[in-house]
């Protein structure tokens, strides 16, 4: 990431935080937020952005745009991404991975143990940053 797309999230993400918990409380983000956010932004690098997620905001791509109806903190949960389409697939892996990697340290901290599985992993072994996340996560859960 160039660091002046880095500059405008870090600015833009304490003022949706601000918003979710001063007037969405109860709600997730959603990457419509930081897009609407980044709109109101005068530079043009934010313009950019904006433009480049537009596609995944209101465009054909815009499956993550939603709120969802599950609940992630249940004791059994299961992730199917079939139906994502190839742009979206490694997307909706590393999404995945995070979730996990999220209940791992949350497990963890309860002394609680956390069991994976993961049907199909080399489909997370052909990409390099999915892949990278999976060693991570199995390295790190060791400890």
């Amino acid at each position: 990431m160039k660091p002046n797309v880095k500059k405008l999230l870090i600015l833009n993400l304490p003022y949706l935080f601000f918003v979710w918990l001063f007037m969405k409380v109860g709600e997730a983000y959603r990457l419509e937020d930081l897009y609407n956010a980044l709109k109101e932004q005068p530079e043009a690098e934010a313009q950019r952005v904006a433009a480049a997620l537009e596609l995944y905001v209101h465009g054909s791509l815009n499956v993550f745009n939603h709120r969802t109806n599950i609940d992630i903190h249940n004791r059994l949960v299961c992730f199917d991404i079939k139906e994502l389409g190839k742009q979206l697939k490694k997307l909706g892996m590393l999404i995945i991975q995070d979730q996990v990697w999220g209940r791992v340290t949350e497990n963890r901290e309860l002394h609680a143990n956390t069991w994976f599985y993961c049907d199909e992993f080399h489909l997370l072994l052909k990409e390099e940053q999915t892949a990278a996340y999976s060693v991570e996560i199995w390295k790190r859960s060791l400890c």
